[in-house]
């Protein structure tokens, strides 16, 4: 089969949308009859077109191919009688013949199973699928179909994605969220009826934290996370085993503030003082309500002892032994415009046409900008009830 029959066979395998592998010697030393640049299409089904040497190695490269189409990885292969010290990412392989030549082959799989499927319509998810693009991660459009599902909703459809991809077949589910914001939808899951089985393929955050900002970094950390699957070589956040029992994310230490994807970012630390003390603690008081898009509101200036006692005085906390303790801070106070609810969870305005969710309680309708003040006002709709929240 001549080069162009080879490429016009490709042709036709990729229209009718069926698995190959294109094979090419890389390596030959004789005495062997292969020759550097041959190539060869074998099919799933073991049939091989082409020529990459005789008998010898027919069988070994047929099932190496073989492998290849099914987990969707390229392979280099070497075939030898030579005592050779193992290489990383080679495969060594007998030769069959009693000639002793040696050939290497790279194999290189299409249109196989995909090993990423990215689920969500957001500037992070777009991203991820560019950098799986970039890193020749084959991408599928169904969880079912993926050895690694990236949940990249952030906000948009979060319920219904992650219960789509830990109840599909893929063995690993990885999403963009704080561990904060993940914890909640595991309770939402088992609500849903999740078993403790599938929500322990989950893993958030999906990668290592590292103050990620924009949804190129955000993606590029995800993506970190994914190649740690695929590669077997999963570390740290991604080794942590599910607990029904949420856990809280750990405070920022001195000289860090937290940031969007849940990681701390540094800053200059500046020495500890009663100042500082009290505005780090308002600082994780109000980090502790962060629950839209990870941003925690503006931060207030501190208050001095005297102050903070009367504040106190005022709120009838008088009787609190530690002064220093954080205030119960109120939501922002915004005034509705007309067709906009005010979101009792995190007092932002929502336009109530394009609300993301619509929960009703004791005949009041309830309008949310995202999926995890929702999860908290169903957790504990009485907590959160008003009479009036709408013009």
């Amino acid at each position: 089969m001549s080069p162009n029959d080879l490429l016009e066979k490709a042709r036709e395998l990729n229209d009718a949308g069926e698995a190959y592998a294109l094979i090419t010697v890389v390596r030959a030393i004789a005495p062997t009859s292969a020759y550097v640049g041959a190539q060869a299409i074998v099919r799933a089904d073991g049939t091989l077109n082409g020529w990459i040497g005789g008998g010898c190695a027919k069988g070994v490269v047929i099932g190496a191919a073989q492998g290849a189409i099914a987990s969707g990885k390229p392979r280099l292969v070497r075939i030898s009688n030579d005592t050779l010290l193992p290489e990383e990412d080679v495969e060594q392989y007998t030769m069959a013949c009693a000639s002793n030549g040696t050939i290497e082959l790279f194999i290189q799989p299409h249109g196989a199973r995909g090993e990423l499927c990215v689920l969500g319509d957001t500037p992070a998810a777009d991203e991820a699928r560019f950098l799986a693009q970039r890193l020749r991660i084959g991408l599928s459009s169904a969880p079912g179909d993926a050895a690694v599902v990236l949940v990249a909703t952030q906000g948009q459809g979060d319920e219904e994605a992650l219960d789509c991809a830990l109840r599909s077949a893929a063995p690993q589910v990885l999403m963009i969220a704080s561990r904060r914001k993940a914890d909640k939808l595991r309770q939402a899951m088992q609500h849903r009826g999740v078993s403790d089985a599938q929500l322990a393929k989950l893993q958030a955050p999906a990668g290592p934290d590292a103050g990620a900002k924009t949804p190129a970094e955000i993606a590029l950390l995800a993506i970190a996370g994914v190649l740690g699957w695929l590669r077997g070589r999963a570390t740290g956040s991604e080794a942590e085993s599910f607990s029904p029992q949420p856990n809280l994310p750990p405070l920022p230490r001195a000289g860090e503030s937290r940031g969007r994807g849940g990681g701390f970012e540094p800053h200059a630390a500046s020495p500890p003082s009663d100042s500082g003390l009290q505005a780090g603690m308002r600082t994780a008081s109000e980090g502790r309500r962060t629950g839209h898009g990870g941003q925690p509101p503006a931060l207030t200036p501190a208050l001095s002892r005297r102050e903070r006692e009367q504040e106190r005085k005022t709120l009838n906390l008088s009787d609190t032994k530690d002064p220093l303790t954080p205030l119960p801070l109120p939501l922002p106070s915004i005034s509705p415009l007309p067709g906009q609810f005010i979101n009792p969870v995190c007092g932002m305005a929502v336009q109530m046409a394009s609300a993301t969710h619509v929960e009703t309680f004791e005949g009041q309708a309830y309008y949310f900008c995202c999926d995890g003040c929702w999860v908290t006002f169903r957790q504990d709709p009485a907590k959160y009830a008003v009479k009036e929240r709408a013009p």
